[in-house]
């Protein structure tokens, strides 16, 4: 069942998990390039048409504690 409204993205945590989730909604992790700017922030880019969407970007870092 792909339901076509929710797309899952995943940064650099725990992809596997993150496809586990979009594998449960039946569809698959989205295409997504990461990067990283010179003051450490992180560059996204969603490689895929997601108009009309909601999306789910699973975060690239979890903060300690």
């Amino acid at each position: 069942m792909n339901n076509h409204k929710l797309k899952v993205f995943s940064g650099r945590a725990n992809i596997p998990l993150a496809e586990k989730i979009a594998r449960q909604l039946g569809d698959t992790l989205g295409r997504i390039t990461l990067g990283n700017f010179p003051d450490g922030e992180i560059s996204i880019r969603i490689e895929e048409d997601v108009r009309g969407r909601d999306v789910y970007i699973r975060p690239t870092d979890l903060p300690a504690g």
